[in-house]
């Protein structure tokens, strides 16, 4: 646009265009020098024996300064932990940590971190070098670790027991095949609650169910309240009322401590008036939902408390 508007004001820009170029390759290139020097500085200040062990340790490390400056790593930090390493020289441990992880890195020594998509526990000791403290970071990975142990925690068993609460109620008079009917249409809404997750389902006696899935599942049906209880409900048998449900939901270590947890659970939802879902946690504290249609009690009071 210069070109055709004033062709002297075309030059004297092309020239300075040409000039800053020439300039910020000069400044890249110095820059990369200096950070050469910085390291081969550091490499000296070590001795022989320590900058080898350093260089080739089969840990990240990092030498950080007095001040928080990151002025070193070592090849396993470029190859494990960021390939991109050279951008953190001269930058402040911040970067990495952040201001809350740095500050507890300086109080303990100690700190776990998340930083380029993985978990690291950092370990400091100090090491001084011609009268300057120089930080050196361990870096030991835990990601693999942390998503074993957060797998585990997810796949740890859970029992249910679930018994129909008015099944007699509704049924009262009925011949077999209609209280199969009955039955059936209970069943199947169940039995498509069960399918949701990756569980197992047994139907035990006439009016109830045991369902065993893992602790992952119990999120989702805690988040939606146990919907299933709205969904039994919505089945209506005309004058005979509609079904409810009571839940008793047990988490422990084994399968035999949810099953007793399970089983507690479940007089303590139809002590409560049924229609409910109850959960006994490992702490033996107990959550609950539902408990909205005020059925008759099951068991009584002094059995539930």
């Amino acid at each position: 646009a210069l070109y055709f508007l004033s062709k002297t004001f075309f030059y004297i820009s092309f020239g300075l265009l040409i000039f800053m170029t020439l300039i910020t390759f000069t400044r890249i290139f110095t820059v990369k020098k200096k950070v050469n020097e910085l390291i081969g500085s550091i490499n000296d200040d070590l001795d022989n024996t320590a900058s080898n062990v350093l260089t080739v340790f089969n840990l990240p490390v990092l030498i950080v300064s007095d001040n928080n400056e990151i002025v070193w790593f070592n090849n396993k930090f470029y190859e494990s932990v960021n390939s991109n390493a050279d951008v953190l020289i001269g930058k402040s441990l911040t970067e990495i940590l952040g201001e809350k992880g740095t500050e507890d890195l300086k109080n303990n020594h100690y700190v776990t971190t998340s930083y380029c998509d993985k978990i690291f526990d950092v370990y400091e000791t100090e090491n001084m070098m011609d009268l300057n403290i120089q930080h050196i970071l361990c870096f030991v990975d835990l990601t693999n670790l942390k998503k074993a142990a957060s797998e585990y925690k997810l796949s740890r068993p859970v029992a249910a027991f679930i018994v129909i609460d008015n099944l007699d109620d509704i049924t009262h008079n009925m011949r077999e095949v209609e209280r199969g009917q009955v039955v059936s249409k209970i069943q199947s809404v169940l039995e498509d609650w069960f399918s949701t997750v990756n569980g197992i389902s047994r139907k035990i006696s006439g009016d109830r169910y045991l369902f065993l899935f893992e602790e992952r599942d119990l999120s989702s049906f805690t988040s939606n309240k146990f919907d299933i209880l709205n969904r039994v409900r919505s089945i209506d048998f005309g004058e005979r009322g509609r079904a409810t449900v009571s839940i008793g939901v047990g988490l422990g270590n084994t399968f035999r401590e949810c099953e007793e947890q399970a089983s507690q659970a479940l007089d303590m939802a139809l002590g409560r008036g049924g229609d409910q879902v109850a959960i006994k946690k490992r702490d033996n504290s107990f959550q609950f939902f539902g408990g909205i249609s005020g059925a008759n009690e099951k068991r009584t009071r002094v059995r539930a408390r």
